[in-house]
């Protein structure tokens, strides 16, 4: 029975329903049925992962992942898949085509690999700083700008974190910052140095009491975390000075535009405008120097490190520092340093407050426990530089110098084997101020001049040593022979170039305009000599030279 019942309605389904008429009973078949329609719409299916494969969206690595499934791992929980992916990522960013790629996923790159930075696996967060710095190299800064708050915050959390090992990467971070981004570093110095000096603060309700933290890491000593912490304070300071001259160099340079006389000659009322504006101009500025903020955090961690640090120096030899204390000299020295040059000639609104509040407030403590003990010295015989460097900062903030300390300072900057820079600033100080005797004068002179004569010809230092001489001939007689030997300075030098023959130049007719006889004597008596010296120059160079020489020739006529 039931196999007869399924066979009667399988029959059923295979009848055709015949057309009924339209005045037959029930329901009709729609019309147009049975006509087949030739209109119809086309649409693709696009796939993404067909694409990867394909090689149509980007380059892959060797597993044939591309950069969004690699950053899409990055937060995975496992720390082997983390680092994984940096290494996928790093191999991508590294590649052919890695420079296309982060600059077309630039923002996408910084805001996923920034939290990596502080990540509890130390493998990820040293990846993170490589693939970082590796992105930041290849991207012009002012494109960098817009992403400068997101590194703010995060290498803020990784320099203030909880975990003593992660806040000590922050450093390294600091580090890959400063070669990569010093516009970045520059600034934003305001926010990034406390956080760096918090590592080593005492942290205390009253914030009168400023001194270092006596808790420290178990892998690290307390010397060498404050060291490593001053270090990067020293880079920062450095990263600073260099972007702020190189401003002031450019607006020197759009300000001082060379113009050639002619037809049709315009002169510019108004200064050339910049082609770009910093996101940092628009920030509404407060009348107090930040820098003043800075210092009054750093030189109370400055003298308790150094205290603590030298504690155990036997009074006899106090000057004497093992290899241990030494990098910490280097850093101090050169923090005080950059903090004088910054107040000097990059103060604040032209404001010297910094400097003011070093003298005011903490010079008699400097003087007392790190200046007055000059010069230092260890077995490596490394401090030279770090003597003349603290010897420019004596003479920036002390009113007067007892003789014995004096003496002392010339007898660092006597030194050749330090910066010639560096010994020049000490040269000015020493030799415009009115500290010294006139026998200490001439001594302090009589370096100068072995300095200048044994400097690289055409040197920027050489240049300013010819500089600091000029002026100082001006109302010294002592340099009356040096006066003499400037024609004959002209036409030996082998390397001179264009700027400092110039320079020898015009300080000859300085000179000349005055009727100084110790220039007068030697140029008569090179004075054919001068003129062969200046057929040999270049065209345009023997015109200016040879009108120069006529000219000092017509005030000794």
């Amino acid at each position: 029975m039931a196999k007869a019942g399924m066979k009667r309605k399988k029959e059923e389904k295979t009848k055709t329903q015949l057309k009924r008429p339209k005045t037959a009973p029930g329901q009709h078949l729609p019309k147009g049925t049975n006509v087949t329609k030739t209109d119809f719409k086309v649409g693709k299916i696009v796939i993404p992962k067909q694409l990867e494969k394909s090689g149509e969206a980007g380059p892959v690595t060797k597993r044939k992942l591309g950069l969004k499934e690699l950053l899409s791992k990055l937060t995975h929980y496992s720390q082997t898949v983390r680092f994984e992916s940096l290494e996928g990522i790093k191999e991508l960013v590294t590649g052919e085509q890695g420079g296309n790629l982060v600059q077309g996923n630039l923002s996408l790159l910084v805001s996923k690999l920034a939290p990596l930075t502080s990540d509890r696996e130390r493998r990820v967060r040293r990846a993170a700083f490589a693939i970082l710095q590796a992105i930041l190299s290849q991207v012009a800064e002012s494109k960098l700008e817009p992403l400068f708050p997101v590194l703010t915050a995060h290498l803020s959390c990784c320099l203030t974190h909880i975990d003593p090992a992660i806040q000590q990467d922050g450093l390294n971070l600091i580090d890959s910052l400063v070669t990569t981004v010093p516009s970045f570093i520059a600034g934003n110095f305001s926010k990034i140095l406390p956080d760096c000096l918090e590592q080593i603060s005492k942290r205390s309700v009253n914030k009168s009491k400023a001194g270092v933290s006596t808790n420290v890491s178990e892998k690290i000593t307390a010397l060498q975390w404050r060291t490593d912490v001053l270090k990067r304070v020293d880079q920062v300071l450095r990263a600073i000075l260099s972007q702020l001259k190189s401003k002031i160099g450019s607006e020197k340079a759009q300000n001082c535009v060379k113009v050639e006389f002619g037809e049709s000659v315009q002169a510019r009322i108004y200064p050339m405008r910049p082609s770009s504006l910093c996101l940092s101009e628009l920030v509404k500025k407060s009348g107090e120097d930040p820098m003043l903020e800075i210092t009054d955090k750093i030189i109370p961690l400055i003298l308790d490190s150094w205290v603590e640090a030298t504690a155990e120096t036997n009074k006899k030899r106090i000057g004497f520092l093992s290899n241990d204390v030494f990098p910490l000299l280097e850093h101090i020295s050169g923090i005080l340093e950059k903090l004088v040059t910054y107040s000097r000639v990059f103060g604040y609104d032209g404001d010297d407050t910094v400097l003011v509040r070093m003298k005011q407030k903490y010079f008699a403590d400097l003087n007392s426990r790190l200046l007055s003990h000059l010069p230092y010295s260890n077995s490596s015989g490394k401090c030279n530089a770090q003597n003349v460097l603290l010897s420019s900062v004596i003479l920036n903030l002390a009113e007067s110098l007892d003789a014995n300390l004096l003496s002392r300072i010339i007898q660092t900057v006597g030194s050749p084997t330090t910066d010639a820079g560096e010994r020049l600033k000490v040269f000015k100080h020493l030799l415009y101020g009115s500290l010294l005797d006139k026998e200490s004068r001439g001594t302090v002179l009589t370096l100068l001049l072995d300095m200048s004569a044994n400097l690289a010809s055409g040197s920027e230092q050489r240049i300013g040593a010819l500089k600091l001489l000029s002026d100082l001939a001006e109302c010294d007689e002592e340099l009356g022979s040096w006066l003499e030997s400037l024609p004959s300075l002209l036409i030996s030098a082998v390397d001179q170039s264009f700027s400092e023959r110039s320079l020898v130049l015009e300080t000859m007719l300085k000179f000349a305009q005055r009727r100084n006889t110790h220039l007068e004597q030697s140029f008569k008596l090179k004075s054919s000599a001068l003129q062969d010296w200046s057929e040999g120059l270049e065209e345009k160079e023997k015109q200016n030279s040879k009108m120069l020489l006529s000219y000092i020739h017509q005030n000794y006529a």
